[in-house]
């Protein structure tokens, strides 16, 4: 099928009202630990977020048409803004070559200035189909300029934009951005990414593509008694399968073969071999459409997260749902395994089977043990005011960081009632939200 445009954003983010006003420096709980907006963070929400595999770095993008890169090199040190790069539409997800897999220990060791000169690279999509491939080359400390400023001293980086392409539709939104690895030596850097109802495989070097899949849906409009198209049969006429994220790696330890995973608008989720494009499996998520997924190697565990506010995990095995994680009161923007180190601050006690942190556009992060054999969450923290689009934790820290913001109306009216029980820490007031939020877990 071939993708075409409708007549309204067909957004997944479903443009939340903007409160305009200064930013403030508000800080939110969480298990005892106090988060605090970012300095100099976003002005507008922001969509993705990503740690480098070394560590170093993060970046974060923005619907302020840009993306932000921080210095996270100091352990325990709040993140500083290194360099901003400005784009021409809203950016919606962005790659770092070499992104560690489930379970891959990162490295915790010298700061950037005691590094040799390496280099990766650095991948940007927007809402209007342009990729941007940047190289980023860290600097040791003999050779940094002493002209430069404290942030880019401490940091010791550069971003230089190498190569920028577009896709070939018009205005397709890029909801998913991986670099593909290899083992082969000398192979030159490769890009997978999604808009509209495909996935293109790209050879960064020559900016061509390689490959490209096309999903239809499942379900479409003219059988009957079958759901309606995704964004209702006048804005998508054609029922075009949206591709709202896709994931890379191995479904459980020594499956041998990597597979995409890939969280269409019609609930289901297609699972392909990477190289010979064989479907391995097609599941039904959750109901409505999906909006990311989680694949986690180690757990044998797929997460598919839904519009209407669950969660299916999945057993990567045999593809039988393990658990429906409910609770929330609008789409789930996505989910991550909590680090086993950091179940404590959740409000329980370590534990031996996965606990899975979810969030949402209800402003609500949630916590849910996967042992227990309910879909409970075990614990809830509401942040008002604060939509909940992107979340991540620093790879072998103890470190998260939330990304979203810009706020709600009435915030508590679509929540469910469970969160009168909840914690609940956040200045309040006519001032504009922050969009970076960062928590730094002690002991």
């Amino acid at each position: 099928m071939q993708g075409q445009s409708v007549d309204e954003p067909r957004d997944k983010n479903a443009r939340l009202p903007s409160e305009r006003g200064p930013s403030t420096a508000s800080s939110m709980c969480l298990g005892g630990s106090q988060a605090t907006a970012l300095p100099q963070a976003h002005s507008e929400r922001v969509f993705d977020l990503a740690f480098d595999k070394s560590n170093r770095w993060m970046a974060s993008a923005s619907d302020a048409e840009d993306v932000k890169i921080w210095d996270v090199a100091a352990s325990g040190e709040v993140p500083k803004l290194l360099q901003r790069l400005p784009h021409a539409a809203e950016v919606l997800r962005v790659a770092w070559k070499g992104q560690p897999r489930d379970g891959e220990q990162s490295r915790d060791g010298e700061r950037v200035a005691d590094l040799p000169n390496t280099t990766s690279w650095f991948a940007t999509g927007t809402a209007a189909g342009a990729v941007r491939i940047y190289c980023v080359a860290a600097q040791a400390k003999s050779e940094r300029n002493p002209n430069k400023s404290h942030d880019q001293k401490e940091a010791g980086a550069t971003f230089a934009l190498k190569t920028e392409f577009a896709h070939p539709g018009p205005d397709q939104q890029i909801y998913a951005l991986l670099w593909l690895e290899t083992t082969e030596l000398n192979s030159q850097p490769s890009l997978m990414t999604a808009a509209d109802d495909k996935i293109y495989w790209w050879d960064v070097e020559n900016q061509s593509l390689t490959n490209t899949w096309a999903f239809d849906s499942v379900a479409p409009t003219t059988e009957p008694g079958n759901r309606a198209a995704y964004g209702g049969v006048k804005r998508n006429p054609a029922n075009i399968c949206y591709i709202f994220d896709a994931v890379a790696g191995e479904l459980y330890p020594g499956q041998g073969e990597d597979v995409v995973c890939v969280a269409l608008s019609d609930g289901s989720v297609r699972v392909l071999d990477r190289r010979s494009a064989r479907t391995v499996a097609r599941v039904q998520g959750a109901e409505g459409h999906l909006t990311a997924l989680h694949l986690a190697t180690h757990e044998h565990l797929l997460l598919a997260c839904g519009g209407r506010g669950d969660v299916v995990a999945f057993d990567t095995r045999t593809f039988s749902v393990r658990a429906v994680l409910k609770g929330h009161g609008r789409p789930v923007f996505g989910a991550a395994l909590v680090p086993p180190d950091l179940t404590n601050c959740v409000g329980s006690e370590a534990i031996n089977a996965p606990m899975v942190m979810t969030w949402s556009t209800d402003t609500t992060l949630r916590f849910f043990d996967l042992n227990t054999g309910n879909s409970a969450a075990r614990h809830v923290v509401c942040h008002p005011r604060f939509p909940i689009l992107t979340c991540a934790f620093r790879p072998g820290h103890r470190q998260l960081v939330l990304g979203g913001g810009t706020g709600v109306p009435e915030p508590h009216t679509h929540l469910p009632e469970d969160l009168q029980k909840t914690e609940k820490c956040c200045a309040h007031g006519d001032v504009k939200p922050p969009s970076l939020l960062y928590y730094n877990f002690h002991g």
